[in-house]
């Protein structure tokens, strides 16, 4: 970096960057290229792919996103999946269970599913062509922690499938289970979603909680919005 006593000028002239510094004109060199590392590549290329088919989960997944837009949600999403796929060669990856820095991944910042909810969600793929969520029997306000003056839980549950390597939706699926909020046990639930888990496909559950309250309105608070990924997987 030098400094440079010329007319006032900022921007750039072949591999000189001109701009102002602390009142001063200065001017510095940029390399004709920027070496990267295997590693970097392979992160970069991972980071795209992870990118790419989070823009399609995203779309797949928008009945239990609050607020799809926000681009640091964009982000942190594509961030876990890339996390994931750290440094392995996506063309050849095995088949994974509870894909870690996914699973548990919660689309707001301020709460999550587990925060808010006991009940553990079970997922599976017992037969082809679908994904099953199970659900134990419960009692709502012993397993849900909800806001004062709730009388009714919604949950809502998405099952997403996406092609990793080139993006393509492969499948969704939404249910919802509406309950009232009281000491009532709830029977165990098997709920069945067609959506599959194939070879080379990101499988991906979410769940969403509204509380809606005495007055008929639904808590719109950051701190009671909560949407996770319960389950990723991939085939």
């Amino acid at each position: 970096m030098a400094t440079y006593n010329g007319p006032s000028f900022n921007g750039k002239i072949e591999n000189l960057v001109f701009y102002t510094r602390n009142g001063k004109q200065v001017v510095r060199t940029v390399p004709d290229k920027v070496r990267q590392t295997a590693a970097t590549k392979i992160r970069s290329h991972n980071f795209g792919k992870a990118s790419s088919a989070c823009k399609t989960l995203r779309r797949l997944l928008l009945p239990v996103l609050f607020n799809p837009t926000d681009r640091d949600m964009q982000n942190r999403f594509s961030g876990a999946v890339a996390r994931w796929l750290a440094l392995n060669n996506t063309e050849t990856l095995a088949p994974q269970q509870q894909i870690p820095f996914v699973t548990g991944f919660s689309f707001n910042k301020e709460t999550s599913v587990a925060e808010r909810c006991r009940l553990p969600f079970t997922v599976s793929n017992p037969v082809a062509e679908q994904t099953l969520v199970q659900l134990p029997a419960f009692i709502p306000i012993a397993a849900i922690a909800a806001p004062a003056h709730t009388t009714m839980v919604q949950l809502t549950i998405t099952v997403a499938a996406c092609h990793l390597i080139n993006a393509q939706a492969a499948g969704s699926e939404t249910k919802q289970l509406l309950l009232p909020y009281n000491n009532t046990p709830v029977a165990a639930q098997d709920i069945e979603f067609n959506v599959a888990a194939e070879t080379g496909v990101l499988l991906i559950t979410a769940v969403q909680i509204l509380y809606r309250l005495q007055n008929g309105n639904t808590d719109m608070r950051d701190e009671f919005m909560p949407a996770s990924v319960v389950d990723g997987r991939y085939g």
